[in-house]
């Protein structure tokens, strides 16, 4: 079955499959570990409810729980997207009440959006004309790794983040494709659907999801200007739908401004400055040094690298100060210079850390202990997809936009990611569905290439 991008991208049957063999593993995945792995196998790292020591989801089981049942003796005004801040504990609460105020109602959403993943990183290789077998190796990959338990089978915000920054990004891979050949209309609106949608759900798990993707959707559609013009004079996209396509993404990167935003990045300005001197001069401690502004980039910019600055304070705080696997501990920004010259260790911590030496050390607690085990394992798979698959993919589709895209897109998080979080446990799981997107890339580009010298198709 040849797939289309100008079909109904999930009226196709193999993606249906695709879906309902990744939710089944998940969903029954979720119900061996919260039943069997961690209450008999493993019962030292069971916090009890089929959850894990050491994880957040041990307190938003409680939230949840408490807010369904005053739900029940008040009614459905007392929920909270986001009771004490976490949207995890409210988005799990309405299961919590019309199921049971158990981890094990929130399974078939979890299975749900994780499998969704699966399919969205599918579609994003289909998009590089690889064959399905291929694509369903990329999603396997993406979706069997045991360190997603963390999420497919707890109470996390990382299951609704993946799937809709999944979403927006092959939403662009969409839109961009449609700029640079001849598709048409509803390839154009199921691009902007995607997106749409998954700015949503992303930023409603994450709020700071919204000014990352105001980031995002602000640099693309400047660089598809050129793009869509080009293709204006070339015939291929008619003035009209052009100026409907730059509208319409300006609009989005617009209308995100407007989108709740995550106060924790906010600089904590003196109470003797107005928000308007806010505006045009940010004003923060680091580490008590002053974020010292560079006159040669516009505020917005400048404000942007702070902000980071602020978000890595908030890591380097006394909640981290025992955490294991600190890297750079000492390290804090104090202008958007010292951001930039950290990007080259940043580059190497997100993409390959933890690092050989670390793979078989001891963790400060029994579970990350156990972490460090299973990222051992999968980064030695990952180390070849990541080394070898993604440079050969680059010389493969070099001239594919859609490439350049998903990894710009991949990459930018995951450098962020690693500017901000000085903790790799938490970066491995923050960074997840990006590092790995961008090594499903590598496996398909393997798996091609072994296939054309062995004169097949798909092996």
């Amino acid at each position: 079955m040849q797939f289309s991008i100008n079909s109904n991208a999930f009226a196709d049957r193999p993606l249906f499959v695709a879906w309902f063999v990744f939710a089944t593993y998940s969903a029954v995945a979720a119900l061996l570990v919260q039943f069997l792995v961690l209450p008999v196998i493993a019962p030292s790292l069971h916090a009890g409810h089929g959850l894990l020591v050491g994880q957040d989801s041990v307190s938003y089981h409680a939230i949840a729980s408490s807010l369904a049942e005053r739900i029940g003796q008040t009614g459905w005004s007392e929920w909270l997207l986001a009771p004490q801040g976490q949207p995890a504990a409210g988005l799990a609460t309405p299961f919590y009440y019309l199921l049971a105020p158990e981890p094990w109602s929130v399974i078939p959403v979890n299975a749900a959006l994780h499998a969704t993943a699966g399919i969205l990183v599918m579609q994003l290789l289909r998009n590089l004309d690889v064959g399905w077998k291929v694509a369903f190796a990329g999603g396997s990959l993406w979706v069997g790794l045991p360190s997603t338990l963390q999420w497919v089978t707890q109470i996390q915000k990382d299951g609704y983040f993946f799937a809709g920054m999944l979403s927006a990004l092959l939403g662009f891979a969409m839109i961009l494709r449609m700029i640079c050949t001849r598709t048409d209309v509803p390839a154009f609106r199921n691009g902007i659907g995607l997106l749409v949608v998954g700015i949503a759900v992303a930023g409603i798990a994450r709020p700071y999801g919204f000014q990352l993707m105001q980031v995002i959707a602000t640099v693309f559609a400047l660089v598809a200007i050129p793009i869509a013009l080009a293709s204006v004079r070339r015939g291929r996209l008619a003035a009209s739908r052009c100026a409907i396509f730059l509208c319409t993404l300006f609009g989005i990167a617009i209308t995100l401004g407007f989108a709740p935003r995550d106060a924790r990045l906010d600089p904590a300005a003196p109470a003797t400055t107005g928000a308007a001197v806010i505006a045009t001069a940010p004003v923060e401690l680091i580490a008590g040094k002053p974020w010292r502004r560079n006159e040669m980039l516009p505020v917005l910019v400048d404000s942007a690298f702070m902000r980071l600055a602020i978000a890595r304070r908030g890591y380097l705080s006394s909640s981290y100060a025992s955490a294991g696997s600190m890297v750079d501990l000492d390290l804090q920004f104090h202008s958007a210079q010292e951001v930039l010259a950290y990007l080259p260790r940043s580059i190497q911590i997100g993409f390959l850390a933890p690092f050989p030496a670390q793979w078989l050390t001891s963790g400060s607690s029994r579970g990350g202990t156990a972490m460090r085990m299973v990222a051992a394992v999968e980064m030695f798979v990952l180390y070849p997809l990541l080394i070898a698959g993604l440079p050969l993919a680059a010389w493969r589709w070099r001239a594919r936009p859609e490439f350049w895209l998903i990894t710009a897109f991949c990459s930018f998080f995951i450098i962020t990611y690693a500017c901000v979080t000085p903790n790799i446990g938490s970066l491995y799981r923050m960074r997840y569905g990006f590092l790995i997107t961008l090594a499903a890339i590598g496996l398909a580009a393997l798996w091609s290439a072994l296939g054309e010298r062995y004169n097949k198709k798909d092996i």
